[in-house]
């Protein structure tokens, strides 16, 4: 039982059926599992490996993944600097691995998921889907310079994230926020954080849009205040309508470049105004859902909506999100019937 000759430089493992190549390049003696179950697809497989071997760079056999994954992080320069130190210190665990300092081209692909897999044990599908990205990027890079004829990893998928779970609190319990915000006396901040949050729930504004916020942008004449979403890199518009003018009557008016708003973000300020009235961790975002809902169920077509939230896509990612909504509404209202 073993390696049995079935055509030039084809291989059959008698035991699984498994095709190989092997074959001599560079003065190597090079073994690649085949992914053909059939012995004319094998050869012709065989055939492209070898094409590819032969077109590789002088010395390309001797890159370990150790030497690989240096030289791709030589190339990241014009990343962010938080990506680039996140990739380092996915380049530093991976060289904690023996596999890295073997030759890249011995490493299999189970090998590649079992390291992986290990490695982002009990981290989120999205810490994982970074580890294989750099690994891709690592093995898409060596391929292009001539270093291995072919990825292992090349038809790998990064794994769906988890639908996540999107808290919306109800309007009732950003009122008792806000006012349980303004009753801190001892904050200094606790009017404006509280001003903040009130803002988020009669407007939809995000946190930064907020934030970014001047009294120039308040058309009082024009019935609309102006917002730009760094996000998806648009301006846009949501009505001043009556309870929107009214808050912002309310507030101390500056000059027309003075900020709306005396504080910049509230996420500490919310944070322990639900620990206070022991509710769920509610967020900016989730503030800004409660308007979304509030909207929805009033009736408003969701391309209108989204035209208030900066989307360009006519509203498709509101419908995707919060149609159940209009469901759960209709019933509500159905009752009523009885």
């Amino acid at each position: 039982m073993g390696y049995h000759r079935v055509a030039p430089s084809v291989y059959r493992y008698e035991s699984s059926g498994t095709y190989f190549a092997i074959f001599r390049a560079q003065g190597k003696l090079k073994k690649k599992k085949l992914k053909s179950r059939s012995l004319r697809e094998a050869k012709m497989e065989a055939a492209r490996i070898k094409e590819k071997t032969a077109g590789l760079a002088p010395g390309a056999g001797r890159y370990t993944l150790a030497a690989l994954a240096d030289r791709h992080l030589a190339t990241t320069a014009h990343l962010s600097a938080s990506t680039r130190l996140r990739n380092a210190g996915i380049v530093a665990k991976l060289k904690e691995w023996p596999g890295a300092s073997r030759p890249a081209d011995s490493l299999t692909r189970s090998e590649l998921l079992g390291w992986l897999n290990e490695s982002t044990a009990g981290l989120s599908t999205d810490s994982r889907n970074k580890h294989l990205l750099l690994l891709r990027a690592i093995f898409d890079l060596a391929v292009r310079d001539r270093l291995l004829a072919e990825s292992p990893l090349r038809d790998e998928k990064i794994s769906k994230p988890p639908d996540p779970e999107r808290l919306i609190p109800s309007e009732q319990e950003v009122r008792a926020i806000i006012e349980n915000i303004r009753d801190q006396c001892y904050n200094a901040d606790a009017a404006d954080s509280a001003n903040f949050v009130e803002l988020l729930l009669l407007s939809g504004l995000g946190n930064s849009e907020a934030a970014a916020l001047r009294w120039r942008d308040v058309d009082w004449d024009g019935n609309r205040v102006s917002a730009y979403r760094n996000k998806t890199d648009t301006g846009f518009h949501i009505p001043l309508y009556p309870r929107l003018r009214a808050f912002l009557e309310s507030l101390p008016r500056g000059e027309p470049d003075d900020r709306v708003l005396g504080v910049r973000n509230v996420r500490k300020a919310l944070g322990n105004a639900c620990k206070r009235l022991g509710y769920p961790n509610y967020t900016h975002r989730a503030i800004r859902r409660c308007f979304i809902r509030g909207a929805v169920e009033r009736g408003i077509d969701f391309q209108t909506i989204a035209s208030w939230q900066g989307h360009r896509d006519g509203g498709k990612l509101i419908a995707q999100v919060y149609s159940f909504l209009r469901d759960d509404h209709s019933q509500e209202m159905a009752k009523r019937l009885a």
